[in-house]
């Protein structure tokens, strides 16, 4: 092999290792930013508990029935979680989109989280996207296919309805997210009301639940 064939292999190598190296980055990146906004959550839910339990020990007054138990702790007590069963209103797949990059903005600059849109759009997969989700046995399945095609299993939750409004919990982390629902000529619309993460406006939490929720109105396509 002469000098220049021997240089020319050397640097397609190189190019090789820099691309690789480059997607990796990519992808730790994208779990880092994950776990961030996830560890927010938990830090909020965990700085509501301590106030909780301080407020009640300094009060000494009566106390309220059993707190309500989430999925999977383990408790033997039956809690809110384990009292609503059966097939609620929402059940089925609902689908929703194309949704832009632009209706993402529009949809966090309506609920005064504009600052909050660059990350939000850049863990998203490749706008257009297209939602699906699917509800049943109290499980909310989201489902994101973004410009280039791919399915991604985004997020999913826990739920129950009680009235109009539906109680969210991330199946991965602690925390309750509530909306309100609605029904209009078949039709389903929710709008974000609160998390139980504090100072919404603090952290991102608040936005991606808005951008995977409540970006539009879901079309209902079957029924379970």
């Amino acid at each position: 092999m002469s000098v220049d064939d021997t240089l020319r292999a050397a640097f397609a190598e190189e190019t090789v290792e820099a691309q690789t190296g480059a997607a990796l980055r990519q992808v730790h990146a994208r779990v880092h930013r994950r776990r961030v906004w996830r560890a927010s959550a938990l830090a909020g839910v965990a700085a509501v508990a301590a106030i909780v339990v301080g407020l009640a020990v300094s009060s000494g007054g009566p106390q309220a029935g059993p707190e309500p138990t989430s999925p999977g702790t383990g408790s033997s007590t039956p809690g809110y979680w384990d009292t609503h069963r059966g097939p609620s209103r929402i059940d089925g797949t609902w689908r929703l989109g194309p949704v832009s990059a632009a209706e993402i903005r529009a949809t966090l600059r309506e609920a005064g989280r504009a600052r909050f849109a660059v990350r939000v759009i850049h863990d998203l997969p490749p706008a257009p996207l297209r939602y699906r989700m699917t509800v049943g046995e109290h499980l909310i399945t989201l489902e994101l296919t973004g410009a280039d095609g791919k399915v991604v299993v985004y997020d999913k939750e826990h739920f129950v309805l009680s009235g109009h409004r539906a109680m969210l919990q991330p199946t991965d982390t602690t925390g309750d997210n509530t909306y309100r629902w609605s029904l209009a000529h078949g039709d389903l619309r929710l709008r974000f009301v609160s998390t139980s993460v504090t100072k919404d406006d603090m952290n991102p939490y608040g936005a991606f639940q808005r951008a995977q929720y409540a970006v539009g109105d879901w079309t209902r396509v079957g029924r379970r």
